[in-house]
């Protein structure tokens, strides 16, 4: 993963943040967003997060939709998120900016 990557996922992290009112991940206790640990874009337009372990399926899909639809309103470069798990037993991509119901 190259620099000017890692500057673009921590740019679309911020967004992400200052969207929600938080200036870091202390401001969702007991919650996957709070778990978050680091992220990536290991290529152009991907957003990949990493969270400890322990969360299912449906909460790091619900976790990838909102960062998705959250950013990627301001951003149409972010074409998907990707949130797993640290040890990779669970992970969820979402591709489709179109907000849950």
């Amino acid at each position: 993963m190259s620099e000017r990557n890692q500057e673009w996922a921590d740019e679309k992290i911020r967004q992400y943040l200052s969207g929600n009112g938080a200036h870091s991940f202390n401001a969702f206790p007991e919650s996957v967003h709070g778990d978050t640990l680091r992220w990536s874009s290991p290529v152009d337009g991907e957003l990949v997060i990493t969270v400890k372990n322990g969360w299912s399926s449906a909460d790091l899909d619900a976790y990838a939709n909102l960062v998705l639809v959250t950013v990627g309103h301001e951003s149409p470069e972010l074409t998907s998120v990707t949130v797993k798990t640290e040890d990779s037993s669970v992970t969820e991509t979402e591709t489709d900016k179109t907000p849950w119901e």
